[in-house]
Protein backbone atom coordinates (compact mmCIF):
# COMPACT_ATOMS: atom_id res chain seq x y z
CA UNK A 1 0.00 0.00 0.00
CA UNK A 2 1.15 3.43 -0.90
CA UNK A 3 0.45 6.03 1.74
CA UNK A 4 0.60 9.64 0.16
CA UNK A 5 -0.13 11.20 4.36
CA UNK A 6 2.24 13.87 5.02
CA UNK A 7 3.86 13.42 8.19
CA UNK A 8 4.01 16.87 10.38
CA UNK A 9 6.92 17.77 12.23
CA UNK A 10 5.39 20.91 14.26
CA UNK A 11 6.33 20.55 17.49
CA UNK A 12 4.19 18.63 20.48
CA UNK A 13 3.33 22.33 22.39
CA UNK A 14 1.75 23.16 18.91
CA UNK A 15 -0.07 20.01 18.30
CA UNK A 16 -1.62 20.27 22.19
CA UNK A 17 -2.58 23.79 21.64
CA UNK A 18 -4.16 22.45 17.80
CA UNK A 19 -5.88 19.71 19.59
CA UNK A 20 -7.90 21.27 22.29
CA UNK A 21 -9.53 23.28 19.80
CA UNK A 22 -10.66 20.18 18.23
CA UNK A 23 -10.79 17.71 20.43
CA UNK A 24 -14.44 17.47 20.19
CA UNK A 25 -13.82 15.67 16.80
CA UNK A 26 -11.42 12.80 18.22
CA UNK A 27 -13.78 10.37 19.42
CA UNK A 28 -15.82 10.23 16.45
CA UNK A 29 -12.72 9.81 13.63
CA UNK A 30 -12.58 6.56 12.52
CA UNK A 31 -9.22 7.48 9.84
CA UNK A 32 -8.14 3.71 7.90
CA UNK A 33 -4.80 3.01 8.08
CA UNK A 34 -2.65 3.98 5.48
CA UNK A 35 0.95 2.89 5.95
CA UNK A 36 3.54 1.15 4.05
CA UNK A 37 6.12 -1.17 5.23
CA UNK A 38 9.75 0.79 5.63
CA UNK A 39 12.75 -1.02 4.87
CA UNK A 40 14.12 -3.51 7.66
CA UNK A 41 17.14 -0.54 8.10
CA UNK A 42 14.54 2.09 8.80
CA UNK A 43 12.62 0.02 11.34
CA UNK A 44 14.83 -0.66 13.99
CA UNK A 45 17.12 1.99 13.71
CA UNK A 46 16.76 5.87 14.34
CA UNK A 47 17.97 8.77 12.22
CA UNK A 48 19.93 10.22 14.16
CA UNK A 49 19.67 14.00 13.32
CA UNK A 50 19.57 15.71 16.50
CA UNK A 51 17.87 19.50 15.89
CA UNK A 52 17.72 22.19 19.01
CA UNK A 53 14.18 23.67 19.83
CA UNK A 54 13.08 25.79 22.90
CA UNK A 55 11.89 22.32 23.92
CA UNK A 56 15.54 20.47 23.86
CA UNK A 57 17.34 18.33 21.49
CA UNK A 58 15.35 16.77 18.98
CA UNK A 59 16.13 13.39 16.62
CA UNK A 60 14.30 12.16 13.29
CA UNK A 61 13.38 8.31 13.39
CA UNK A 62 12.04 6.62 10.90
CA UNK A 63 8.70 4.44 11.47
CA UNK A 64 5.81 2.69 10.02
CA UNK A 65 4.41 5.27 9.08
CA UNK A 66 7.59 7.44 7.27
CA UNK A 67 9.44 9.83 9.35
CA UNK A 68 8.69 11.80 12.13
CA UNK A 69 10.58 14.18 14.79
CA UNK A 70 10.97 13.27 18.42
CA UNK A 71 12.72 14.62 21.88
CA UNK A 72 16.06 13.30 22.03
CA UNK A 73 15.61 11.83 25.65
CA UNK A 74 11.43 11.74 26.15
CA UNK A 75 10.37 11.92 29.37
CA UNK A 76 6.42 11.26 29.85
CA UNK A 77 5.86 8.86 27.17
CA UNK A 78 2.98 6.96 27.00
CA UNK A 79 2.83 3.34 25.83
CA UNK A 80 -0.11 1.76 23.60
CA UNK A 81 -0.07 -2.01 24.65
CA UNK A 82 0.18 -3.08 28.49
CA UNK A 83 1.35 -6.75 28.24
CA UNK A 84 4.41 -5.86 25.26
CA UNK A 85 4.87 -2.06 25.00
CA UNK A 86 5.07 -1.35 28.77
CA UNK A 87 6.24 -4.29 30.00
CA UNK A 88 8.67 -3.96 27.67
CA UNK A 89 9.72 -0.10 29.25
CA UNK A 90 9.58 -1.29 32.53
CA UNK A 91 11.85 -3.91 32.42
CA UNK A 92 14.31 -1.96 30.61
CA UNK A 93 14.29 0.91 33.10
CA UNK A 94 11.61 3.38 31.90
CA UNK A 95 8.75 4.40 34.04
CA UNK A 96 5.83 5.32 31.18
CA UNK A 97 3.57 7.74 32.55
CA UNK A 98 0.67 6.14 30.82
CA UNK A 99 -0.85 2.55 28.92
CA UNK A 100 -3.37 1.04 27.20
CA UNK A 101 -5.19 -1.31 29.46
CA UNK A 102 -7.92 -3.40 30.01
CA UNK A 103 -11.65 -2.74 31.04
CA UNK A 104 -13.92 -5.41 32.61
CA UNK A 105 -16.99 -5.79 31.85
CA UNK A 106 -18.18 -3.58 35.23
CA UNK A 107 -16.64 -0.97 33.78
CA UNK A 108 -12.97 -1.31 35.97
CA UNK A 109 -9.67 -0.83 34.54
CA UNK A 110 -6.69 -3.18 35.18
CA UNK A 111 -3.51 -3.17 33.33
CA UNK A 112 -1.48 -6.81 32.06
CA UNK A 113 2.19 -6.53 33.06
CA UNK A 114 4.88 -9.00 33.05
CA UNK A 115 5.24 -10.48 36.69
CA UNK A 116 6.99 -9.04 39.02
CA UNK A 117 6.13 -6.00 37.18
CA UNK A 118 4.03 -2.58 38.97
CA UNK A 119 1.28 -0.63 37.51
CA UNK A 120 2.00 2.28 39.85
CA UNK A 121 2.24 5.51 38.33
CA UNK A 122 0.53 4.49 34.98
CA UNK A 123 -2.35 6.30 34.00
CA UNK A 124 -5.21 4.01 32.14
CA UNK A 125 -5.78 5.78 28.95
CA UNK A 126 -7.80 3.57 27.18
CA UNK A 127 -7.86 -0.43 25.60
CA UNK A 128 -6.47 -1.24 22.69
CA UNK A 129 -9.70 -0.55 20.12
CA UNK A 130 -11.01 2.49 22.62
CA UNK A 131 -8.21 5.04 23.65
CA UNK A 132 -9.63 7.69 26.06
CA UNK A 133 -7.88 10.70 24.24
CA UNK A 134 -9.50 13.16 26.54
CA UNK A 135 -7.50 11.22 29.29
CA UNK A 136 -4.41 11.37 26.98
CA UNK A 137 -4.75 14.96 26.53
CA UNK A 138 -4.31 15.56 29.83
CA UNK A 139 -1.10 14.09 30.39
CA UNK A 140 0.51 15.88 27.83
CA UNK A 141 2.95 13.16 26.61
CA UNK A 142 6.02 14.00 24.49
CA UNK A 143 6.40 10.92 22.94
CA UNK A 144 3.34 7.72 21.85
CA UNK A 145 4.96 4.72 21.03
CA UNK A 146 2.21 2.14 19.40
CA UNK A 147 2.01 -0.76 16.97
CA UNK A 148 0.29 -0.95 13.48
CA UNK A 149 -3.10 -1.62 15.41
CA UNK A 150 -2.79 2.40 16.23
CA UNK A 151 -2.22 3.23 12.41
CA UNK A 152 -6.03 4.28 11.75
CA UNK A 153 -5.83 6.98 14.46
CA UNK A 154 -2.46 7.80 13.77
CA UNK A 155 -3.53 11.76 13.00
CA UNK A 156 -5.20 11.59 16.16
CA UNK A 157 -2.31 10.21 18.20
CA UNK A 158 -0.16 12.77 16.68
CA UNK A 159 -2.09 15.54 17.47
CA UNK A 160 -1.07 15.57 21.00
CA UNK A 161 2.25 14.46 20.87
CA UNK A 162 5.13 12.99 18.59
CA UNK A 163 4.15 9.52 17.60
CA UNK A 164 5.74 6.29 16.91
CA UNK A 165 4.33 3.01 15.73
CA UNK A 166 6.19 -0.34 15.15
CA UNK A 167 5.92 -2.11 12.37
CA UNK A 168 4.39 -5.47 11.95
CA UNK A 169 7.93 -6.95 11.09
CA UNK A 170 9.36 -5.12 14.16
CA UNK A 171 6.65 -5.57 16.92
CA UNK A 172 6.36 -9.41 16.53
CA UNK A 173 10.17 -10.31 16.04
CA UNK A 174 10.90 -9.99 20.21
CA UNK A 175 14.75 -8.85 19.93
CA UNK A 176 14.12 -6.07 17.40
CA UNK A 177 10.90 -5.04 19.07
CA UNK A 178 12.97 -4.55 22.45
CA UNK A 179 15.80 -2.47 20.01
CA UNK A 180 13.81 -0.57 18.50
CA UNK A 181 12.07 0.62 21.71
CA UNK A 182 15.10 0.71 23.87
CA UNK A 183 16.37 2.98 20.94
CA UNK A 184 12.94 5.37 21.50
CA UNK A 185 13.83 5.37 25.14
CA UNK A 186 17.58 5.84 25.48
CA UNK A 187 18.17 2.11 26.94
CA UNK A 188 19.75 0.69 24.33
CA UNK A 189 22.94 -0.15 26.71
CA UNK A 190 20.22 -2.42 28.93
CA UNK A 191 18.87 -3.90 26.09
CA UNK A 192 22.22 -5.05 24.82
CA UNK A 193 22.55 -6.96 28.44
CA UNK A 194 19.70 -8.57 28.12
CA UNK A 195 20.47 -9.90 24.23
CA UNK A 196 23.78 -10.86 25.77
CA UNK A 197 22.37 -12.96 28.71
CA UNK A 198 19.69 -14.56 26.25
CA UNK A 199 22.20 -15.50 24.25
CA UNK A 200 23.41 -17.22 27.10
CA UNK A 201 20.38 -18.89 27.64
CA UNK A 202 20.12 -20.26 23.93
CA UNK A 203 24.03 -21.31 24.11
CA UNK A 204 23.21 -23.46 27.50
CA UNK A 205 19.81 -25.34 25.69
CA UNK A 206 22.09 -26.07 23.12
CA UNK A 207 25.22 -27.61 24.81
CA UNK A 208 22.38 -29.36 26.73
CA UNK A 209 20.27 -30.89 23.67
CA UNK A 210 23.53 -31.73 21.27
CA UNK A 211 21.06 -32.58 18.37
CA UNK A 212 18.23 -30.19 18.47
CA UNK A 213 17.05 -30.70 14.59
CA UNK A 214 16.22 -33.94 16.01
CA UNK A 215 13.77 -33.13 18.28
CA UNK A 216 10.57 -32.16 16.74
CA UNK A 217 8.84 -29.35 19.03
CA UNK A 218 5.35 -27.56 18.47
CA UNK A 219 4.01 -24.51 19.93
CA UNK A 220 0.09 -23.92 20.82
CA UNK A 221 -1.46 -20.36 22.12
CA UNK A 222 -3.98 -21.73 23.58
CA UNK A 223 -7.79 -23.00 23.92
CA UNK A 224 -10.69 -20.65 23.17
CA UNK A 225 -14.03 -21.54 24.87
CA UNK A 226 -15.32 -22.97 22.02
CA UNK A 227 -12.69 -25.73 22.62
CA UNK A 228 -11.28 -24.14 19.29
CA UNK A 229 -6.91 -24.62 19.14
CA UNK A 230 -5.65 -20.94 18.55
CA UNK A 231 -1.94 -21.10 16.60
CA UNK A 232 0.25 -18.11 16.15
CA UNK A 233 2.22 -17.86 13.29
CA UNK A 234 5.56 -18.43 14.25
CA UNK A 235 5.94 -15.19 15.88
CA UNK A 236 5.96 -16.12 20.01
CA UNK A 237 8.65 -15.94 22.33
CA UNK A 238 8.29 -19.50 22.47
CA UNK A 239 8.44 -19.97 18.81
CA UNK A 240 11.33 -17.72 18.44
CA UNK A 241 13.42 -19.81 21.14
CA UNK A 242 12.33 -23.48 19.00
CA UNK A 243 13.99 -21.24 16.24
CA UNK A 244 17.06 -20.19 17.72
CA UNK A 245 18.16 -23.04 19.34
CA UNK A 246 17.66 -24.88 16.08
CA UNK A 247 14.57 -27.38 17.22
CA UNK A 248 12.54 -28.71 14.10
CA UNK A 249 9.25 -28.31 13.77
CA UNK A 250 6.02 -30.17 11.47
CA UNK A 251 5.59 -29.79 8.11
CA UNK A 252 1.98 -28.38 8.43
CA UNK A 253 3.25 -26.09 11.21
CA UNK A 254 5.74 -24.52 9.30
CA UNK A 255 3.19 -24.04 6.63
CA UNK A 256 1.10 -22.32 8.29
CA UNK A 257 3.97 -20.33 9.48
CA UNK A 258 5.03 -19.43 6.21
CA UNK A 259 1.24 -18.45 4.83
CA UNK A 260 1.47 -16.18 8.01
CA UNK A 261 0.44 -12.46 7.42
CA UNK A 262 -0.12 -10.50 10.78
CA UNK A 263 -3.91 -9.48 10.86
CA UNK A 264 -5.32 -11.68 8.00
CA UNK A 265 -6.37 -14.15 10.43
CA UNK A 266 -8.98 -11.35 11.96
CA UNK A 267 -7.06 -11.92 15.42
CA UNK A 268 -3.41 -13.11 14.49
CA UNK A 269 -4.31 -16.87 15.20
CA UNK A 270 -5.40 -19.78 13.28
CA UNK A 271 -8.10 -21.14 14.59
CA UNK A 272 -7.92 -25.07 14.01
CA UNK A 273 -9.93 -27.84 14.77
CA UNK A 274 -9.36 -30.89 16.66
CA UNK A 275 -9.24 -32.96 13.30
CA UNK A 276 -5.76 -31.39 12.74
CA UNK A 277 -4.09 -32.62 16.05
CA UNK A 278 -2.06 -35.45 14.59
CA UNK A 279 -0.25 -33.26 11.83
CA UNK A 280 0.30 -30.96 15.18
CA UNK A 281 1.70 -33.73 17.37
CA UNK A 282 5.25 -33.67 17.74
CA UNK A 283 8.56 -35.09 20.49
CA UNK A 284 7.43 -32.10 22.55
CA UNK A 285 4.04 -29.83 22.69
CA UNK A 286 3.76 -26.36 24.51
CA UNK A 287 0.39 -24.95 25.05
CA UNK A 288 -0.40 -21.63 27.17
CA UNK A 289 -3.55 -20.83 29.37
CA UNK A 290 -4.19 -17.63 30.03
CA UNK A 291 -6.74 -15.98 32.89
CA UNK A 292 -9.50 -13.89 30.85
CA UNK A 293 -11.68 -12.21 33.07
CA UNK A 294 -12.39 -14.21 35.90
CA UNK A 295 -11.93 -17.35 33.63
CA UNK A 296 -8.45 -19.36 32.71
CA UNK A 297 -8.72 -20.95 29.12
CA UNK A 298 -6.86 -23.96 31.09
CA UNK A 299 -10.47 -25.05 32.00
CA UNK A 300 -11.86 -24.66 28.41
CA UNK A 301 -8.81 -27.30 27.50
CA UNK A 302 -9.51 -29.76 30.27
CA UNK A 303 -12.23 -31.88 28.24
CA UNK A 304 -10.23 -31.84 24.85
CA UNK A 305 -6.73 -32.57 26.91
CA UNK A 306 -8.72 -35.65 28.54
CA UNK A 307 -10.11 -36.71 24.90
CA UNK A 308 -9.37 -40.00 22.69
CA UNK A 309 -7.67 -37.46 19.68
CA UNK A 310 -5.59 -35.48 22.23
CA UNK A 311 -4.84 -38.70 24.29
CA UNK A 312 -3.19 -40.15 21.46
CA UNK A 313 -1.25 -37.91 20.77
CA UNK A 314 3.08 -38.72 20.99
CA UNK A 315 3.78 -35.61 23.11
CA UNK A 316 1.32 -36.81 25.48
CA UNK A 317 1.77 -40.12 26.07
CA UNK A 318 5.53 -40.04 26.61
CA UNK A 319 4.91 -37.07 29.24
CA UNK A 320 5.83 -34.17 27.08
CA UNK A 321 3.10 -32.27 26.64
CA UNK A 322 3.80 -28.93 28.81
CA UNK A 323 -0.02 -26.77 29.24
CA UNK A 324 2.35 -23.81 31.29
CA UNK A 325 0.56 -20.33 32.27
CA UNK A 326 1.33 -17.88 29.45
CA UNK A 327 1.48 -14.86 31.22
CA UNK A 328 5.69 -15.55 31.78
CA UNK A 329 5.76 -16.03 27.93
CA UNK A 330 2.78 -14.13 26.68
CA UNK A 331 4.09 -10.83 25.23
CA UNK A 332 6.87 -9.71 22.52
CA UNK A 333 10.16 -8.42 23.74
CA UNK A 334 13.25 -9.62 25.39
CA UNK A 335 11.39 -9.69 28.75
CA UNK A 336 9.22 -12.78 27.67
CA UNK A 337 12.34 -13.99 25.63
CA UNK A 338 13.99 -14.59 28.63
CA UNK A 339 11.62 -16.54 29.95
CA UNK A 340 10.46 -18.21 27.22
CA UNK A 341 14.36 -19.76 27.23
CA UNK A 342 13.81 -20.99 30.94
CA UNK A 343 10.58 -22.70 29.62
CA UNK A 344 12.26 -24.29 26.79
CA UNK A 345 15.44 -25.36 28.77
CA UNK A 346 13.54 -26.96 31.93
CA UNK A 347 11.31 -29.15 29.94
CA UNK A 348 13.28 -30.02 27.22
CA UNK A 349 16.84 -29.26 28.11
CA UNK A 350 16.86 -30.65 31.87
CA UNK A 351 15.37 -34.11 31.20
CA UNK A 352 15.21 -37.22 30.13
CA UNK A 353 13.37 -37.53 26.72
CA UNK A 354 12.04 -39.60 23.81
CA UNK A 355 12.16 -38.63 20.01
CA UNK A 356 9.96 -40.76 18.17
CA UNK A 357 11.40 -43.28 16.30
CA UNK A 358 11.88 -42.51 12.37
CA UNK A 359 11.19 -38.97 12.91
CA UNK A 360 8.00 -36.74 11.75
CA UNK A 361 7.72 -35.79 8.35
Amino acid sequence: MTCSRKHSTQSALTRRQFLTATSSLLGASTLAACAGEPSATMQATAVRTTTSTSNGETRVVEHLMGAVEIPANPQRVVTLHDLSLTTMALHLGFQPIGSHGRIGANGEETFTLGEGLSAAGLTHVGAFNAINFERLLTLEPDLIIGRSLEAPVYEELSAIAPTVLAPNEVSLDSIAFSAFVADLLNRTQRHEEFLALYEQKIALIKALVPNPQEVYVTHLFMFDAEGTILMQGGTSPIDQVIRDVGFSKREAVREMENDYTPGATGDNFYRLSLEVVPDLDADFVFNNYFKQGNNLTLDSSRDIENGPIWQQMYAVQQNQYINSNGGPVGGNGLFFLLNAADLIRAHIGERGFVTRAGGWD
